[in-house]
């Protein structure tokens, strides 16, 4: 929802550098996000992927 909100062109259809060979350049940023860790925001979002395939692993308190 976020991004729907806040994304949009910063440039013009006339704005010097909004184009390469005739196209729109465009740039997305690699946001991540915190949450709480509980098993409804596990179910879900899911858990990031760690090396080979294999899931995070759920925090534990002590």
């Amino acid at each position: 929802m976020l991004f729907e909100r806040v994304a949009r062109p910063l440039a013009d259809e006339d704005t010097p550098g909004c184009r390469l060979a005739g196209r729109r350049l465009v740039a997305v940023d690699g946001t991540c996000l915190n949450l709480a860790d509980t098993l409804s925001n596990d179910g879900f979002f899911g858990r990031p992927r760690v090396m080979k395939g294999e899931r995070s692993r759920r925090f534990k308190s002590p």
